[in-house]
């Protein structure tokens, strides 16, 4: 039976990893690589130069991996990009995809959103065969970009995704209606479909791709990672504060929000028969119709009352999760997974505390939460929590983000060790300069095969 790599990392707010060789920096003067050959069509992109005016690699950004998802293509799986005959301006990015910011009601994001974004370095042009870094954003980001990358010889590859309703509405559970469920993870899956086809021309290698994503982003991916339509599309995976055993994954995934929506946009009412498959089609070709900003509106009412939508969904009709999660875990296949966790994740959860002491009330809820994992966890729970001095730390940051990942994975995973690595860091400049590290880390990592058996701490 081939063991599972694993990798574990606490730090303060975030982390150097490792870092890699520099990439040469090459001196070009002709722009042979700015022009792109796809199966599509061609593609210009643009030079990334220091200031000094040395070329260090090429970036090409807004290049479609599906055809636009609007009209009779809302809530269905992406379709393969059509091929265009002109030269494709991809100098610059694209605006993300459709979601509810939940700072203000304002929305500038368009379903005209699935493209990706590649960077290359010019050693990776030049000499091919490089790793892949790709990167999955989460809902707060919608897309992410590559800057950092530009000192390792790894080429990355960010896409955008469907989110809330639009990739994730799920109307009648259990039976198939004009409504592909999940197509957000479908349009990821496309991203590493394209990656197969087309990063060879960027000087990649297809073979060696690493996903890296955090929090909700992480969630999908760890979730991406269970599918077996995702076996062949990568070989590493990096987690950042966050892990599928964040999200409870069953049929019913956001069914009751699903409906509400559909209610609030005057496609259904209250006593629609969701069930029957005719009456889920009429409201679906109903929310097919309305203005994506018009369904925006009542995402945002949705979650000042905590009601969110944007959560997979599975069941036998699904070939994305065609059994329980339980069951997806258990049949995982062997996947080296680098997992990284903050020793802060979240804001100091005071309200746990009554007059100084622990609520114990509130506590056993908390541990309740994570009871599936096994019994024995949840006494551990309540026996570390229950004390005055661990209440100083967040509960919920470690119980949601840490504790979680450990125990979810020796149990799940049936690992006789874990091999654990402590990198504390106090300050920090940009977490956008730590990604790359990572990606370094991952890829360098995953070469060894095993990782280093004694914990290791660093404090700088």
């Amino acid at each position: 039976m081939q063991a599972y790599s694993l990798l574990v990392i606490s730090m303060q707010f975030s982390i150097i990893l490792l870092l890699l060789p520099a990439a040469a920096r090459v001196h070009a003067t002709e722009d042979t690589f700015l022009i792109r050959t796809l199966s599509t069509g061609k593609i210009r992109g643009k030079r990334v130069d220091e200031s000094n005016g040395t070329l260090i690699g090429y970036q090409y950004n807004g290049i479609p991996y599906a055809q636009v998802p609007l009209k009779d293509l809302r809530y269905r799986n992406p379709l393969p990009p059509k091929s265009w005959n002109n030269t494709l301006d991809t100098k610059h990015f694209k605006k993300s995809c459709s979601q509810t910011l939940l700072i203000s009601n304002e929305t500038t994001q368009i379903e005209d959103c699935l493209y990706l974004n590649v960077f290359s370095p010019c050693n990776c042009m030049k000499f091919r065969n490089c790793s892949i870094a790709f990167l999955i954003p989460d809902y707060k980001q919608s897309s992410a970009d590559v800057i950092g990358y530009i000192d390792e010889n790894i080429v990355v590859v960010s896409t955008s995704y469907r989110m809330a309703s639009f990739g994730f509405l799920n109307v009648n559970p259990l039976k198939d209606t004009v409504q592909d469920k999940n197509v957000g993870l479908y349009d990821i899956i496309e991203s590493l479909l394209w990656i197969k086809r087309e990063i060879v021309n960027f000087g990649g290698n297809a073979l060696n791709v690493t996903v890296i994503s955090s929090r909700n982003g992480a969630v999908l991916a760890d979730l991406l990672s269970l599918s077996p339509l995702s076996e062949g599309l990568f070989s590493r995976l990096v987690l950042i504060s966050g892990s599928a055993a964040f999200r409870a994954l069953s049929n019913a995934s956001d069914c009751f929000a699903s409906r509400q929506l559909s209610v609030q946009a005057k496609c259904a009412e209250n006593y629609t028969k969701f069930a029957e498959v005719d009456a889920s089609n009429i409201v679906l070709e109903c929310l097919r119709s309305r203005d994506a900003r018009y369904i925006e509106t009542f995402e945002a009412s949705f979650a000042e009352r905590g009601l969110r939508l944007g959560h997979p969904s599975a069941g036998p009709t699904q070939k994305l999760f065609p059994t329980s999660f339980r069951n997806l875990t258990l049949m995982r296949r062997p996947i080296a997974v680098l997992l990284i966790v903050s020793k802060i994740e979240r804001l100091r959860d005071e309200s746990l505390l009554i007059r100084g002491k622990p609520d114990m009330k509130r506590l056993g809820l908390i541990c309740e939460r994570f009871a599936g994992l096994s019994d024995e966890f949840r006494e551990r729970c309540l026996h570390i929590y229950s004390s005055v001095r661990m209440q100083k730390w967040s509960i919920q940051s470690e119980l949601w983000i840490y504790i979680t990942i450990i125990e979810f994975i020796r149990h799940q995973w049936k690992l006789q060790k874990l091999s654990m690595q402590r990198m504390d860091r106090h300050s920090y400049s940009s977490r956008t300069q730590i990604l790359p590290l990572m990606a370094s880390f991952a890829i360098a990592a995953a070469s060894r095969r095993r990782f280093c058996r004694k914990p290791l701490r660093v404090s700088f």
